[in-house]
């Protein structure tokens, strides 16, 4: 499969007080519509990649495998999931695939961080 290539029209504003980019300037941006952001600390690695554990249906933990693309901030783009699919994000170390789970809202757990 080859790589297209568009072109489109874009104005964007920057606090650019350097000057580094000066009109015309070009920019690559890659699109990749099945990519989803999820915190970094949810990343394990194994022999098999770079996996994150989610909820599974009967509240038990599923290992999947994701891939990894660019990061944003604390997060990274990755694919491999499906859109409602519940990351995982705390006490990583003491749990596998199978392991029982007990959700909580990312607020309430933020909460009970703080303590």
């Amino acid at each position: 499969m080859m790589a297209r290539e568009s072109y489109i029209g874009l104005k964007a504003f920057t606090s650019d007080r350097h000057r580094r980019y000066q009109p015309p300037h070009r920019l690559h941006v890659r699109d990749e519509p099945d990519a989803l952001l999820v915190p970094q600390i949810a990343l394990g690695s194994s022999q098999l990649g770079k996996y994150v554990y989610v909820v599974g249906p009967d509240s038990k933990a599923e290992q999947k495998i994701v891939t990894l693309g660019p990061t944003e901030g604390d997060s990274v783009s990755v694919t491999g999931l499906a859109e409602n699919d519940r990351v995982i994000t705390g006490n990583l170390q003491k749990i596998g695939p199978g392991s029982p789970v007990s959700p909580i809202a990312q607020k309430e757990a933020s909460a009970s961080d703080a303590k």
